[in-house]
Order: structure tokens, then C-alpha cells, then sequence
């Protein structure tokens, strides 16, 4: 590949990145609630990439191309996962009630005195850094999209004889380092940005609209699907 032409997939890639779609909006979901999350969700999505590279390079890709049954199924998978993580948005941080609980004074408890006081919230998991990081790879995994992009790229930028191995490193490598980098420094300014919105209410309006954002993108996608089978 010439410098010419790499510059061209770069261009393209970075097109790409700038294009606002399900890995944006879960990046910045993740980043608003824990700058750590929101770079794992990035960091998800790039491998996600990097993964329908290599499954384009073994004919995957194609084969949903020419199989409508294949690629319409992808896409109602993508959509209910869309689904999931509008209700998971949605739902994250609803307020919990209150539990009444024996009240203290000093070490001994006063007999028959209750006092109701907020459930105190767990600290950052393991469990919490793999869900972000696999709601990334996930997102993109399901987003029948991003492998026929790569369909389409290989004839106008691949050269003569090369094998899958160039596909994988050197395309695919370079649009997953390009979404990456873009989704990281989306996911650094979201935190940034939360420093100074980190209050309960706008904090919950912000989950509130990327849930209906990740809902309306569910529906965008399952709706044509179902539509076509009536």
C-alpha cells in the first residue's frame, strides 16, 4: 500500500469515527458516570473493530452480504441489545429508597428508635470494568454496519496479493486505532465536562436522554426488519 493510499483509509476511517452512532453514545454514557468506564467502553469498541476486520478477512463479512436471513438476524440482535442498554441507561441509577435501620447512640442502640438513611452504593468492581469494556465490544460486534464498511474498503484500498493478515493489521488496525483514539478523547471530555454537571438531577436527565437515544437507535434498526417480514 503507497502513502497515498493509506492516507486515503485514514481519511475514511477517520470519517468514520467522526460519525455519531451506538459506540458514541455508550462511550459517553460510560465516561459521564466514571472516566475508567468510559475508556474501556472505547477501548471495547476498537477491538470490536479490529474483530470485524478479521472476520471480513475470512469471508464473514460476504457471506452476511449475500445472505439477507443472516444479516437482517444480525441486525434484530444489535437492536435488542440497543434495548438493553437504553433500559440499563435508563435504570442505572434510579433512586433507591430508603431503609429504616436501629438507631445509635455511641456504641450502645436505642431500644425501638429507627432512623431511615440512603443505601450506601457499592465502589467499582471488577465485575463494572468487563461490563464496560464488553458493552464496547459488544456495541460494535452486533452493528452489522461496520463489517460491510470493511466489505466495501477492501477492493479500493487493499493491494495486489495482499492476505488476510495485512487486512487484519494494517486496515483494520488502523480504523480501530482511529475510532479509539477518537472515543477516548470523547470519553475524557465527557468526565471532564461531568466535573461540572455532577449534579443528581442532571446527572439522571443525561441517562434519561441517552437511554431514549439508545432505544430510538434499537428501533431504527429492528423496525425496517420486522417491516419487512409483514
Amino acid at each position: 500500500m503507497d502513502t497515498s493510499s493509506y492516507l486515503a483509509l485514514l481519511g475514511v476511517a477517520v470519517v468514520l469515527a467522526l460519525t455519531p452512532g451506538p459506540d458514541t453514545v455508550l462511550t459517553l454514557g460510560h465516561a459521564l458516570r466514571r472516566r475508567r468506564d468510559g475508556m474501556l467502553a472505547a477501548a471495547g469498541s476498537a477491538v470490536g473493530v479490529l474483530a470485524w476486520a478479521g472476520l471480513v478477512a475470512v469471508g464473514v463479512a460476504a457471506f452476511l452480504n449475500s445472505s439477507p436471513a443472516a444479516f437482517q438476524a444480525l441486525r434484530l440482535l444489535g437492536g435488542a441489545y440497543l434495548f438493553h442498554l437504553g433500559y440499563r441507561a435508563v435504570t442505572a441509577h434510579a433512586p433507591a429508597p430508603a431503609t429504616a435501620v436501629p438507631a445509635t447512640t455511641g456504641a450502645a442502640q436505642v431500644t425501638g428508635s429507627t432512623a431511615a438513611v440512603a443505601p450506601t452504593r457499592p465502589g467499582p468492581s471488577r465485575r463494572r470494568v468487563r461490563s464496560a469494556f464488553t458493552a464496547g465490544l459488544v456495541c460494535c460486534l452486533t452493528n452489522p454496519k461496520t463489517g460491510l464498511f470493511f466489505l466495501a474498503l477492501l477492493p479500493q484500498f487493499t493491494p495486489p496479493g495482499a492476505g488476510a493478515l495485512f487486512v487484519v493489521v494494517v486496515m483494520g488496525g488502523t480504523v480501530a486505532a482511529t475510532i479509539g483514539v477518537h472515543l477516548l478523547v470523547v470519553a475524557l471530555a465527557a468526565h471532564t465536562a461531568s466535573t461540572w454537571l455532577n449534579r443528581p438531577t442532571v446527572t439522571r436527565r443525561i441517562e434519561l436522554v441517552s437511554g431514549a437515544v439508545f432505544v430510538a437507535l434499537g428501533l431504527m434498526t429492528t423496525v425496517p426488519v420486522l417491516a419487512s417480514w409483514v
